[in-house]
């Protein structure tokens, strides 16, 4: 009778043991699809230690890294995956989104080809996941983004076909769309995505995420709160909502979205309290920032946190240089083998560091740096606001030719046309004597701005300090220029009256002493003593026309 139960008990324990695994497996997913990915990795080293040989548990432990940014360990797990037996797709499906994510094609296609391989009963899921990675390049290149979508782009239409009531394939044609920049046809595919499917949480979600990118905050507010209408415990969307709230500057319903996030992903949630301080980083709260972050300094890997931690400690209130480089060595000691990590905000916020220590040349250093990174990226549009950062740091050491230099490399770096900066470098070339340059930069300020005043009447300084004695009477046309421009708007005449009179002043001693047409430098002599009369120059100029027959 003992043999008998003890062999039903084995039975029992030998049946159960793969529903019991599945079970767990399933778990797994679940605390996946939540982004509990601390709780994931928990249970996986426990089923990994009892079961060393899963394929299927290390492709989530690979998946675990991979959406934690850990990607050497995510390939490492991956690569284990497929040693056990070679057949399980997902284990290549794995390492080609990794490739994907480190910008590797032809490796990308290597792996995700063999994942279509082994794909026997054309699964539509296997070819979603496919495409999936495909879609995981992150880079802002087009051309070199175009052939992952170019990839991707026919399996999501084949496994359109081969599940045509499935949303999924829906919801990535719209990523694909947006990372085209084709943002109409991303909200259309979302918005087929909820037509098939209405309880499908993604559809409103990355409806949601695209509002909130376009800004329009109320939209990708009703978008969440309908997500949540479907799965209330759904932490993603508090924090997305927590961004939202967070960029349209409404703090307090910012603050309220992020605890009830913390509510279901819970409070020691390693990675729950990254996404945090981001959001009170991208928030400009810096302070707060820094107190999340350093409270998970010593409990992660990610390259995010000692990162911002930089930033943050340069862009306080109250700035503290040391500690921001303290934290930006750190972050570029464990970049040293992933130099591809690195980008150019990186640069900038060091240069920032050393700029607040008043060590310029590192500083200048650093922000070159930085542009260089920008400009890497193949048809990249470099931001020129450093060359402006620059050229004002020469400007306080009063180096104007090196100012120069970086005034120019800001405006060519920019397809518009820059009035304020443009403004800059005629100025500065005029102080500096070099007065041709000078009128060069004011003669395009009046050909962009004819109807703009300042640009007339730099133009007539820098050609009256070509011309000293007015024997040629360069200036005179700019000068006429300002006059009729500020006479017809008397109120600007009024606000710009330095201006002013200095045109009026020039128009009288050139028709006075130049042509000595004194019928046509009285006019200008009275229009100055009509605003001031006790100017002795009107005065004089007039008396000078009297007392020579005028």
């Amino acid at each position: 009778m003992i043999k008998k139960a003890a062999f039903a008990i084995a039975v029992v324990l030998f049946i159960g043991r793969p529903a019991l695994m599945a079970q767990t497996e399933g778990e797994v997913k679940r605390l996946i699809s939540i982004e509990k990915y601390s709780d994931a990795q928990s249970m996986l080293e426990k089923m990994i230690g009892g079961d060393p040989r899963n394929d299927k548990l290390d492709y989530l432990m690979g998946e675990v890294m991979f959406l934690t940014d850990n990607m050497g360990e995510a390939e490492a797990w991956f690569k284990k995956g497929q040693g056990h037996s070679g057949r399980n797709p997902m284990n290549y499906i794995g390492s080609g989104g990794v490739a994907a994510r480190q910008e590797n094609f032809d490796k990308a296609k290597k792996e995700l080809d063999e994942a279509l391989d082994l794909n026997n009963k054309n699964s539509p899921k296997i070819i979603l996941e496919v495409a999936k990675a495909y879609l995981e390049y992150q880079g802002t290149d087009r051309k070199k983004m175009q052939p992952y979508l170019n990839a991707a782009e026919p399996l999501l239409i084949r496994a359109q076909k081969l599940a045509p009531k499935d949303p999924e394939p829906e919801v990535l044609l719209g990523k694909l769309y947006g990372m085209q920049g084709v943002e109409e046809l991303e909200q259309n595919r979302y918005e087929q995505a909820i037509s098939k499917d209405p309880t499908y949480i993604f559809g409103y979600l990355r409806l949601g995420q695209l509002y909130k990118k376009q800004e329009k905050y109320q939209d990708a507010a009703d978008k969440f709160k309908k997500a949540l209408e479907i799965d209330a415990g759904y932490g993603p969307v508090y924090r997305e909502m927590a961004e939202m709230w967070t960029l349209a500057g409404k703090y307090d319903k910012a603050e309220e979205s992020m605890t009830k996030y913390l509510e279901i992903m819970g409070s020691d949630d390693v990675n729950a309290l990254e996404k945090k301080g981001i959001i009170e980083y991208l928030g400009g709260q810096y302070e707060k920032a820094i107190a999340t972050f350093e409270g998970i300094a010593g409990k992660t890997k990610s390259l995010i946190v000692p990162r911002l931690l930089g930033y943050c400690y340069v862009k306080q209130a109250t700035p503290d240089a040391d500690k921001g480089m303290e934290w930006l060595d750190k972050y570029f000691e464990a970049t040293k083998a992933k130099p591809n990590n690195i980008i150019a905000s990186d640069y900038e916020n060091y240069g920032k560091a050393y700029q607040l220590k008043g060590e310029t040349e590192k500083a200048i250093e650093y922000y070159e740096k930085s542009i260089a990174k920008a400009a890497e990226k193949e048809d990249a549009e470099v931001d020129g606001s450093l060359y402006m950062v620059i050229a004002d740091i020469y400007k306080a050491q009063k180096n104007d030719s090196m100012r120069v230099t970086y005034l120019r490399k800001f405006l060519n770096s920019s397809k518009k046309y820059k009035l304020k900066e443009s403004f800059a470098l005629g100025q500065t070339y005029f102080l500096m004597k070099d007065y041709e340059h000078a009128d060069s930069i004011f003669g395009v300020m009046t050909e962009k701005l004819p109807k703009l005043h300042i640009g007339w009447a730099w133009r007539a300084r820098a050609n009256a300090s070509m011309d000293p004695e007015s024997k040629e009477g360069k200036a005179k046309p700019y000068y006429e220029k300002v006059i009729e421009l500020l006479e017809a708007e008397p109120e600007k005449a009024v606000k710009y009256q330095k201006d002013y009179l200095l045109s009026l002043r020039y128009m009288g001693a050139y028709h006075t002493l130049t042509e000595e047409n004194f019928e046509l430098a009285a006019p200008f002599w009275q229009k100055i003593l009509d605003i001031s009369p006790e100017d002795e120059g009107a005065k004089n100029g007039l008396d000078f026309i009297k007392q020579n027959g005028g």
